[in-house]
């Protein structure tokens, strides 16, 4: 084998285990990427869920004490009709 032979084959062996290096090290971080993808969605699902339990927890005491406003307001009202239309 003359040796440009011989230093093409070994150039073409040296690109050739360079270029399967180079998928199979893509393709792992592709990989990572991709649940490190998932992780994050999971998280921000459970944090938009607290945000959303939160929110429900202040619209439940707003809901109270608008309740209990209008509780006394109508208390307030009727005692003023019966003390306006008894004297």
């Amino acid at each position: 084998m003359s040796k440009t032979a011989w230093l093409t084959l070994c150039a073409s062996g040296v690109f050739t285990c360079g270029v399967v290096y180079y998928v199979h090290t893509s393709q792992a971080k592709d990989r990572e990427r991709l649940r490190e993808g998932v992780i994050i969605d999971i998280e921000r699902q459970q944090q938009k869920k607290r945000q959303n339990v939160r929110q429900l927890a202040l619209q439940s005491d707003l809901t109270k004490i608008l309740r209990e406003q209008q509780k006394q307001y109508d208390e307030d009202d009727r005692r003023q009709r019966e003390n306006g239309s008894g004297s």
